[in-house]
């Protein structure tokens, strides 16, 4: 995806092979921008993904897309138990 693409509240897929070791997952961002890397290697821009595990996952745009599934009404969220 490009950064433009992004917004809060999207839900999207993390690409396969992905460096964090999610990928694959599913997500929802919650914020989208430039990004320092724990490591102090550098920067990312793209977004923090919530993948429902107590952690957030830094992203590059480019290894995102957008998920097909219908949008879920203001209020309504899908979550594990």
């Amino acid at each position: 995806m490009k950064i433009e693409e992004l917004s809060k509240g999207l839900q999207v897929r993390i690409a396969e092979g992905h460096g964090s070791g999610h990928g694959g997952r599913s997500g929802v961002v919650i914020d989208v921008g430039t990004f320092k890397l724990l490591n102090g290697s550098g920067s990312i821009t793209g977004a923090k993904v919530d993948i429902g595990e107590p952690l957030l996952v830094q992203v590059a745009a480019k290894d995102l897309s957008p998920l097909k599934e219908k949008p879920r009404k203001k209020g309504w969220g899908e979550f594990d138990v």
